[in-house]
């Protein structure tokens, strides 16, 4: 059997993809810009298994995934609790001081809303946390900054990039959500699912059902 291969939202870096690899260390993990494209990834074949964020503490759920999960005939067959920790990065030589700006996806920069607003730094909102950090060390930018993941951080490293000392304080997503879906023709609800508060953030994995057809 070859390695299995997981789809995520994002880049090398991004949280999913930190948070698949805690739990699947051996797999290959597949990017995409979004996250119907992950849905269709899966349904397609092209993955074995998806993962994609739920629910977040701070943010709150992530609509868009309920959205696919009910639109979809995957099926929730398991959960990933992840603590989420931004670091705020930067080209080498850069000072908070230096900085008007900051670019990352729209709920890490909601989740860090409050930092923001003290440092009085302008939220620029692109698709993905760790695509930020990489077209901010491949294109530097005076005064602009990037909130990602300490995996970002290090693979960004290479492009002469370095992680500022500063976390952002508050990063820390906290509902932990879980839920199945049941095959097309079977009795009973389609979906079913729970949360509960937690100190970290949640995503869940989906796979292809056997019975599902696949898009053409």
């Amino acid at each position: 059997m070859g390695t299995m291969r997981i789809a995520f939202q994002g880049t090398a870096g991004a949280y999913s993809e930190e948070a698949l690899l805690k739990v699947f260390p051996e797999a290959k993990p597949v990017g995409f810009p979004t996250f119907h494209q992950v849905f269709e990834a899966v349904e397609a074949g092209e993955a074995e298994l998806g993962v994609v964020p739920v629910e977040n503490t701070t943010a709150g759920s992530i609509n868009q995934t309920y959205d696919l999960l009910l639109e979809s005939d995957l099926h929730v067959v398991g959960e990933i609790v992840h603590r989420v920790e931004h670091c705020l990065l930067a080209p080498k030589g850069t000072t908070l001081k230096d900085l008007h700006a900051v670019k990352s996806h729209p709920q890490a920069l909601a989740q860090c809303d409050g930092f923001l607003a003290r440092m009085r730094l302008t939220p620029i909102p692109v698709f993905d946390t760790a695509g930020a950090a990489k077209e901010l060390a491949e294109h530097p930018e005076p005064g602009l900054a990037a909130i990602a993941s300490r995996r970002a951080a290090e693979l960004s490293a290479s492009r002469s990039w370095r992680k500022t000392s500063r976390t952002t304080p508050t990063t820390t997503p906290a509902s932990s959500s879980s839920g199945t879906r049941s095959p097309r023709g079977a009795r009973g609800p389609t979906r079913r699912a729970s949360s509960s508060p937690s100190g970290t953030g949640p995503g869940g994995f989906w796979r292809r059902s056997p019975s599902s057809p696949r898009r053409g």
